[in-house]
């Protein structure tokens, strides 16, 4: 009960405070960064809670898990932002949008294949 807690704690409020400390950021994407953001705080607070204050119901694959879960996730993020809305030439942004997300699922499932292989010891 107390790592579910701290879970929902820390995610909530590192996704506010990333919100509030956005910056130039537009809300969408501080909202993004905010979700993901705590979602990574929170998970490894709970894991690391269950490894310490209840160890007979901690999983010894649940940190490589979300290590490879938040790399496939980063992967796929980075290569949409940077097709999307790193490149400053003149054309329809939608068109960017739609090529950036093609180009970050198809980033995001060579990086779940090489992630599969790694954590079953087959890199």
């Amino acid at each position: 009960m107390m790592g579910l807690l701290m879970f929902f704690g820390s995610f909530a409020g590192l996704w506010v405070w990333t919100v509030k400390e956005r910056g130039e950021w537009n809300l969408v994407f501080a909202n993004i960064a905010g979700v993901f953001s705590g979602l990574m705080v929170g998970s490894l607070l709970l894991m690391l809670h269950s490894r310490l204050f209840e160890p007979e119901l901690a999983d010894a694959k649940a940190i490589p898990s979300l290590f490879g879960f938040l790399v496939i996730v980063a992967t796929g993020y980075g290569t949409w932002k940077v097709i999307a809305l790193g490149n400053h030439t003149p054309g329809n942004q939608l068109v960017r949008h739609i090529i950036g997300g093609l180009a970050g699922v198809f980033a995001a499932l060579l990086v779940t294949i090489y992630v599969a292989g790694y954590v079953a010891g087959k890199p």
